[in-house]
């Protein structure tokens, strides 16, 4: 996996009534065009995994990118394992 210090990501929960999302989040340097990236989303809840898919795209603009999930109940916690495949930074 190729990276750059300058160019951190982490991933986010984002849910709202209607729908819970697991994305891939990125803050980009002021030097960077693109971030071009693949990877696999695994998402776990009680033991049964809801989730497995693998996602590439290409941050121009955009600040995430991800995949909406289906959940049993909004009470209990499920289980995010995000894994970057492929990392690369293309500068202006």
């Amino acid at each position: 996996m190729g990276g750059s210090s300058h160019d951190p990501h982490q991933h986010d929960v984002y849910s709202d009534k209607k729908e819970d999302w697991i994305y891939l989040n990125i803050k980009r340097a002021e030097t960077t065009k693109t971030i071009e990236a693949i990877w696999n989303t695994k998402v776990f809840q009680n033991g049964k995994q809801l989730l497995d898919t693998d996602d590439k795209f290409t941050f121009d603009k955009d600040t995430g990118w991800g995949t909406r999930v289906k959940k049993n109940c909004d009470h209990s916690e499920v289980c995010v394992i995000v894994t970057i495949k492929e990392w690369k930074v293309t500068n202006k």
